[in-house]
């Protein structure tokens, strides 16, 4: 959970500065800002940031989600590959992390699956009904996001 270059950098600054204010006797700044610190971490630790960005990436870009979930709705022919495909229109290209879109239709449902993949194995998945089954790589449905479109991961 405590990962990356950020909380390394918070972690030593707080550490120096909580130490720095101890020795120079200031305890009662050096307790509250060890307390600060640890209220922050907290409450920035508890929030859910990949759900947040997911879901604001795609209320932001909602209409242009609508046409790659034409295409299943139409029936056009599957990919094969969910994370190959047709390579999106240049004005629309963003929406992927490969500039693609994959379609599919799943042996065990018959559903035809639209995913935009974001990375290996996540990204958008539009089925266009509730998903319940495992899509790509053993990834399932995390969070639903409107429209018929769910986020895997």
């Amino acid at each position: 959970m405590l990962h990356g270059l950020g909380w390394t950098a918070a972690i030593v600054t707080t550490v120096v500065c909580v130490t720095s204010l101890w020795k120079r006797s200031r305890r009662s700044l050096a307790v509250t800002a060890t307390a600060l610190s640890l209220l922050s971490a907290a409450a920035i630790a508890a929030v859910d940031w990949r759900s947040l960005y997911v879901r604001g990436f795609y209320r932001e870009h909602r209409q242009d989600f609508v046409a790659p979930a034409d295409r299943v709705r139409r029936g056009g022919p599957p990919s094969g590959d969910m994370a190959g495909g047709p390579t999106l229109p240049t004005e629309m290209a963003y929406l992927s992390g490969n500039g693609r879109v994959g379609t599919m239709i799943l042996q065990e449902t018959g559903r035809r699956v639209l995913f935009v993949p974001a990375g290996t194995a996540r990204g958008c998945i539009y089925p266009g009904v509730e998903l319940s089954f495992d899509v790509y790589d053993g990834c399932a449905s995390r969070m639903p996001l409107a429209d018929g479109w769910y986020w895997t991961d």
